[in-house]
């Protein structure tokens, strides 16, 4: 729901970049090691800066259905250009540092049905600002906004519960691509046995979600003029999550702990008035949760589970405010398979079970979903296809996705996209959305 925007100094920071020298980066925004590799292995410049600047073109294939109010007609539904920039530094062997950020500009625009390319809206977005200290072999330390990525589910947010995910257009891309930086001490603590890892956000926000009147705003079946929503600060600003891991023959097994501040929004007040206030909060919950993998051969066996307490649920009348919070244990159980030449195939089962579950509730009791992946690589992995199909958990809709890229050199990709979102019921999550139906093509440079 909320972006971590400095405006002031990032535009500053794009000034410097754009006047540094680029450099080329085969790991381009890849993550520092934590353990195991040496920085002493491939020397590396002191200062890099790299980007990339995409041109991307969204077309509606049919007319969403009402009550969405972004297009009424099949045709172009986002012409849009992205730069993305990042400043690396390393002083010393010890010591580094990282810098990136993203501006957007969407060109295109509709209103009363009419298609215009004369908007500029500008969108300055602040992504990786942290710092890494290594504190001998014995302690790493990241400090700043940040992602850390845990867990072993891709449907759903299980033991993976310290980054929000941006949901403003759902499905559209991979989880890596989804997961919303927060502000973060980090800290990790190697051993011959185990793998002990602490974070301590500060104000790490929720899930991101449309905005009013874009293609998926989550109030797309409250008129404007009916109610206005405002977003309350959690009673507790901060979150304490930890996680322990241990490394055997042909797989890991991790534990995760944390006192968090949930990402889902949820109504927290109902104030009458003309139109009606509806404040949006996050409620406050723990996890518990076990995740871990192992290899047998040409299979990877993944599994993720965890007690969630304190859920904020919606309840069948949308008049109750506020909601209701139960308490929920999720699952999730995923082979991958890769004895296919050039092939790599994956199933991921996904089930929520909602304790203490009443009639009122618009959740089911138990909520089952799925996860399938599979992906083709040839011309030495410079063509990659892939085809998802994303069943939500509780039937509430499909959305199935067929993406192609090709490398045309290490600097030039190009992509495409298809979107597909299916629902049958109109209580499903999906059912406003099913006509958002769209193809994606864009055109990436690397530098």
């Amino acid at each position: 729901m909320r972006t971590v925007l400095y405006r002031s100094a990032w535009r500053a920071a794009l000034l410097l970049l754009l006047h540094s020298t680029a450099a080329l980066a085969d790991d381009f925004f890849a993550d520092i090691p934590t353990e195991g590799k040496s920085s002493a292995v491939t020397e590396r410049p002191r200062l890099s800066v790299t980007g990339e600047l995409s041109q991307d073109l969204a077309y509606g294939l049919a007319a969403p259905l009402p009550p969405a109010s972004h297009r009424d007609q099949a045709g172009v539904d986002s012409l849009s250009q992205r730069l993305r920039l990042q400043l690396t530094a390393k002083p010393n062997d010890w010591l580094s540092a990282r810098l990136s950020g993203t501006t957007s500009f969407e060109w295109a625009s509709w209103d009363n049905g009419e298609l215009d390319f004369s908007n500029t809206d500008t969108d300055l977005e602040l992504k990786d600002a942290y710092a890494d200290a290594a504190l001998g072999n014995k302690v790493w330390l990241r400090a700043g906004n940040q992602i850390i990525a845990w867990g072993e589910a891709k449907g759903l947010a299980i033991t993976d519960v310290i980054n929000p995910r941006d949901s403003t257009k759902p499905g559209q891309a991979e989880l890596e691509d989804i997961r919303v930086q927060v502000p973060a001490l980090y800290a990790s603590f190697p051993t011959e046995d185990f793998f002990t890892e602490l974070a301590f956000t500060w104000d790490a926000g929720g899930i991101k979600t449309a905005a009013r009147g874009e293609a998926f705003d989550p109030f797309i079946t409250v008129p404007t003029a009916s109610a206005e929503f405002f977003d309350v600060p959690p009673e507790k600003h901060w979150e304490l999550i930890g996680r322990v891991s241990v490394n055997f023959n042909g797989g890991d097994l991790s534990i995760v702990a944390g006192d968090l501040n949930w990402d889902e929004i949820s109504a927290v007040k109902l104030i009458p008035d003309s139109p009606s206030r509806i404040e949006l909060g996050q409620a406050r919950g723990q996890v518990l949760g076990f995740s871990g993998n192992r290899a047998q051969g040409n299979w990877l066996l993944r599994f993720d589970v965890a007690q969630q307490w304190n859920k904020p649920l919606r309840s069948a009348d949308v008049t109750q405010i506020p909601w209701d919070t139960r308490d929920q244990t999720l699952y999730a159980i995923a082979a991958e398979y890769s004895g296919i030449s050039d092939w790599l195939i994956s199933l991921e089962l996904d089930a929520i079970q909602t304790h203490q579950h009443t009639p009122e509730l618009a959740v089911e009791h138990w909520q089952l979903g799925y996860f399938a992946r599979a992906r083709w690589a040839a011309l030495n992995e410079r063509l990659r296809t892939q085809f998802v199909v994303n069943g939500l958990p509780g039937d509430d809709g499909r959305i199935t996705r067929l993406s192609l890229q090709y490398q045309w050199s290490d600097a030039l990709h190009l992509n495409t996209d298809l979107v597909l979102y299916h629902a049958r019921e109109p209580e499903a999550l999906l059912y406003n959305y099913r006509n958002q139906d769209l193809i994606r093509l864009s055109v990436s440079y690397f530098f």
